[in-house]
């Protein structure tokens, strides 16, 4: 989890890691109606393919599946104890539909996908701030073998410790996004790793591409498919 003030630093960042060693992304764009793309996607957008790209309509695309869920717990506890299994079944079907499909259809371990969640933020009406109950969303996705990548702005919730790993995305001394300082907040880096101790986001390996700007060799597409 990537958090910080600024949408496109986190966005950025998120994909720098999301993308390391070559993996595939998946980017789940979440978007607010009646709205003009955010300026990170200009950045974002020319190095994932628009097949891989899906932009909601509105947050409320990925509400949790609640009322399917309630069905699978009175339907499979009326057989037995929940046990590890059952449990993560039901997680699994609390997810939203959309991304239920996703993880499905890219959980190979083989193939070393990722699941890329821009602007998490905008769901917070959606999901309780629990840790708990964020860790078994998280979990429900990273068990299909697909690793979780996302970025959150302008919020401080406390359920970002859900995730394994969280960096926060600090503004710098000078104006601009690439300005923007990485430190891990949780989690154990190896030495030598970016935003171990605090690191300019602008000299990160991975984040040299998006420094001139949108890449106008490629078309930009701001329909994102899906």
């Amino acid at each position: 989890m990537f958090c910080g003030p600024d949408r496109t630093a986190v966005a950025v960042a998120a994909y720098a890691l999301a993308a390391h060693g070559g993996r595939t992304v998946t980017w789940l764009d979440v978007r607010s109606p009646y709205r003009p793309p955010d300026p990170y996607v200009s950045l974002l957008a020319p190095f994932v393919p628009l097949e891989q790209r899906i932009v909601t309509s509105s947050p409320d695309d990925l509400a949790p599946e609640i009322a399917v869920s309630n069905v699978a717990v009175w339907s499979l506890i009326r057989e037995s104890e929940p046990n590890e299994a059952v449990v993560s079944l039901i997680d699994f079907l609390r997810l939203p539909q959309s991304v239920q499909t996703l993880v499905s259809e890219g959980s190979t371990p083989e193939d070393g996908s990722t699941l890329l969640v821009t602007n998490s933020d905008r769901l917070s009406p959606l999901y309780p701030e629990d840790v708990a109950s964020t860790r078994a969303f998280v979990q429900a996705i990273t068990r299909q073998s697909v690793k979780l990548v996302a970025s959150l702005a302008g919020l401080d919730r406390k359920d970002r410790f859900a995730y394994d790993v969280v960096f926060q995305v600090s503004p710098g001394a000078a104006d601009g996004w690439a300005n923007s300082i990485l430190k891990v907040e949780k989690g154990e880096l190896a030495a030598g790793s970016a935003g171990r101790l605090p690191t300019p986001l602008r000299s990160v390996d991975e984040v040299g591409p998006f420094l001139a700007g949108p890449t106008e060799s490629r078309t930009v597409d701001e329909s994102g498919g899906g």
